[in-house]
């Protein structure tokens, strides 16, 4: 890697948030519950950028995907917007099912405070998602 962390990454010690965490780090590629994840993007060099390690957990974006993976789908939808404080969030859940497939499809620079020294600080990048259904359904989850 070339970019070096000043603090360690927080991951949560689940079995999918470690498979998330990998998936949003150097593995770029992997299946959470059943839904196949693709960070694989020009834009996005593993050796260079990485994806908040909550990623993966549905909220509002851009700190979130925005999809809800099915283990959080067997939740009730109202009791899961009131434990993440989203109950009056206008958020229209989308759903990935078992046998989906998650990918970018565009990366946008977002230019952040400039007056940090390393660009890394200065710039996030804005990964926006697609799932792919084995219909060949194509589903967006909202960009805010």
């Amino acid at each position: 890697m070339t970019h070096r962390r000043i603090k360690a990454r927080h991951v949560a010690q689940s079995e999918t948030a470690l498979i998330a965490a990998a998936i949003a780090g150097e593995q770029r590629h992997g299946f959470i519950d059943g839904v196949e994840v693709d960070f694989r993007h020009p834009d996005l060099p593993a050796s260079d950028w990485e994806a908040a390690a909550w990623w993966y957990v549905w909220g509002v974006p851009p700190r979130n995907a925005g999809i809800i993976f099915p283990a959080e789908a067997e939740l009730d939808l109202d009791a899961l917007r009131e434990a993440k404080g989203m109950m009056g969030a206008a958020l229209v859940p989308v759903f990935a099912r078992a046998g989906d497939r998650v990918s970018i499809i565009n990366v946008v620079p977002k230019i952040e405070d400039r007056r940090f020294d390393h660009p890394h600080d200065a710039q996030q990048r804005l990964a926006y998602l697609q799932i792919e259904r084995p219909s060949g359904e194509i589903v967006c989850p909202p960009a805010l």
